[in-house]
């Protein structure tokens, strides 16, 4: 497993399928296919970034969600 992968414990519990919805603001339920790193540890310090691949209305995207570096 790549050091970028999140284990399904690792996902921090606000990144839901509900709040993929409401950022894209789909009409229907998201489903989320992974989450990862976007950056290795230690190249950004002021905060989180996370890539994840979500299937809305039948489309596979990648979206980009940057955080606070604490939960």
């Amino acid at each position: 497993m790549s050091d970028l992968m999140l284990s399904q414990d690792e996902v921090p519990e606000w990144l839901s399928p509900n709040f993929i919805r409401d950022m894209l603001q789909a009409p229907n339920e998201c489903k989320l296919k992974s989450v990862q790193h976007a950056c290795r540890k230690g190249d950004n310090f002021a905060s989180k970034i996370y890539r994840v691949q979500v299937e809305c209305e039948n489309q596979l995207q990648t979206v980009i969600v940057k955080s606070r570096p604490f939960n």
